[in-house]
């Protein structure tokens, strides 16, 4: 017999049963590796997909949030004057209601000419909005040590007013002047 027949056939010989043994371990641990390998990227990409599942939605959820924030509507500044005059009385609201404070302003007769009436009672609320020069906000109680006595102003009314002498009336937009 020779050694040659040994490698093919293991139970011939003791040196063809080590070389046997020993192709088969190799080829053993190549597909482990094999295996491993496309395993361990398999395992990677369900990974990949899991986290794409959970993080694309967030991150869209995310974008859209941004993106409603980014559209608010403006503050509506908008009107005519109703009033224009000074502030010559300020009663606060003690209730923590809606409505914040009472403000009588009184002007000229000349200065409201065409307008509502020179003399109103004001209600303001939080929906009252204040400008004052280029910034413009929703009246919250910190503003009312803005609106003194002595302080002038337009009022633009939130719509109709009481008629009687001052007008009353909720105010949409305080100018300051």
């Amino acid at each position: 017999m020779n050694n040659d027949a040994g490698i093919l056939n293991p139970k011939l010989s003791s040196p063809g049963i080590m070389v046997y043994t020993l192709a088969m371990a190799k080829l053993s641990k190549i597909a482990k590796m094999v295996k491993m390998t496309k395993m361990s990227k398999m395992v990677k990409m369900v990974k990949m997909v899991k986290m794409s599942k959970t993080l694309v939605p967030a991150i869209l959820l995310i974008g859209i949030v941004i993106l409603l924030s980014a559209c608010g509507s403006p503050i509506d500044d908008s009107g005519d004057p109703g009033t224009i005059g000074t502030i010559t009385s300020v009663d606060i609201a003690e209730n923590g209601g809606d409505r914040l404070a009472t403000i009588l302003v009184e002007g000229t007769p000349e200065e409201n000419a065409g307008l509502t009436s020179d003399k109103a009672s004001v209600g303001l609320t939080k929906d009252t909005v204040l400008v004052n020069g280029e910034d413009k906000k929703y009246l919250e109680a910190e503003d009312l040590q803005l609106l003194t006595v002595g302080t002038n102003i337009e009022i633009v009314f939130t719509g109709p007013v009481a008629e009687s002498y001052p007008v009353q009336g909720g105010a949409k937009v305080i100018r300051l002047r």
